[in-house]
């Protein structure tokens, strides 16, 4: 995600929220109005997570959601390695009107120990995985935009 936010166009005027301080000076560094999320910082995704992080999400309505991906699966969805990470990203997409995951070739067909989104949850997909990997996602009617 630090490579989506280091990329925003300067004339971006949106508001970025986000769990990971990394993102949240990424953005900054462009320009951007940011809010970091609170919360007790997880050594895995480097993201603050727990019930106030979940709590506050649950309080803004979101135009997009934008997911780094620990593993995406056909047969399973969205997941991460960490519970608490799992829930952070579950109530952002939750709190968005849509979600979409941003998952490097190396991301799919892996899953990971926790469910964060079932597939048919997920709006559109990021990636730079070729058009076969990308067939099951297709087939399921997901967005797909290759970088």
């Amino acid at each position: 995600m630090n490579a989506v936010a280091s990329r925003l166009s300067p004339e971006f005027s949106g508001l970025i929220v986000t769990p990971a301080p990394s993102v949240a000076l990424a953005a900054l560094a462009r320009g951007a109005h940011v809010h970091l999320i609170g919360g007790s910082l997880c050594p895995e995704g480097a993201m603050a997570t727990g019930g106030d992080a979940e709590r506050f999400i649950g309080t803004i309505a979101a135009d997009l959601c934008l997911l780094g991906a620990c593993g995406l699966w056909p047969d399973f969805g969205l997941s991460a390695e960490d519970a608490g990470e799992a829930g952070v990203k579950r109530a952002m997409a939750h709190a968005s009107a849509r979600a979409v995951v941003v998952a490097s070739a190396a991301k799919l067909m892996r899953r990971g120990r926790h469910l964060v989104l079932d597939l048919d949850e997920i709006d559109g997909i990021v990636t730079d995985a070729s058009s076969a990997q990308m067939a099951p996602f297709l087939e399921a009617e997901i967005e797909v935009i290759h970088v």
